[in-house]
């Protein structure tokens, strides 16, 4: 999510997968969607509990063309998990959301 400016990951969105196959030197080509799911789970979020899905909605949502929510991951879940691996602060979390869905910071 780092980068894009999205604040959610839908779980069905291959493209982190992708990049991670795609490194040089690295052990991802066997990596799935479910066994992702199941190595973020030993990771917490900022309330203490395991990385999961979560009913998130897409950005572009209006009545004419009614988007459908599905299972993804939002970008405030991870924080914890890059405060404590990586150098970077990560992004603030959206304040609201109103500012979650506009993808604005």
């Amino acid at each position: 999510m780092s980068g894009c400016g999205s604040r959610t990951l839908a779980s069905h969105d291959w493209a982190v997968i992708e990049r991670l196959r795609s490194l040089p030197n690295s052990d991802w080509d066997t990596l799935t969607q479910s066994s992702l799911a199941k190595m973020l789970k030993v990771f917490e979020d900022n309330e203490g509990k395991p990385i999961k899905t979560k009913t998130v909605w897409p950005k572009q949502r209006t009545r004419s063309s009614p988007a459908k929510s599905g299972s993804g991951y939002y970008r405030y879940q991870f924080e914890n998990a890059w405060g404590a691996y990586c150098d970077d602060e990560p992004p603030p979390a959206p304040k609201s959301r109103k500012t979650l869905r506009s993808g604005a910071a």
